[in-house]
C-alpha cells in the first residue's frame, strides 16, 4: 500500500521509499525512512496535503510525494 492511500487514524510501518533526486531527499529529511512507524492524522480540505506523525513530529506531505512511500498497516 502507498502512504497516499492510507486512512486517517491508521498506524503504518514504512517498508520502502522510492522516488529519485530531490523528492527522495525531501522524504528522507522528513524522517520517513524504512522501518519507521507513521500515523496518518488527517488531510487538508481538498485532501492534499496529508498530515502524518513521524517520530513524534507532525509533518505534511503532498499526496504525490506520499505515493513514493510503501507502507504496511500495523495493528
Amino acid at each position: 500500500m502507498k502512504l497516499s492511500e492510507a486512512k486517517t487514524g491508521g498506524k503504518y510501518k514504512v517498508i520502502r521509499v522510492g522516488g529519485f533526486g530531490l523528492v527522495k531527499q525531501r522524504i528522507a529529511e522528513m524522517g520517513i525512512l524504512p522501518g519507521i512507524m507513521v500515523k496518518v492524522l488527517g488531510a487538508a480540505p481538498l485532501q492534499d496535503p496529508i498530515e502524518i506523525e513521524v517520530r513524534g513530529n507532525n509533518v505534511s506531505i503532498r499526496r504525490g510525494e506520499a505515493s513514493y512511500v510503501e507502507i504496511e498497516e500495523v495493528d
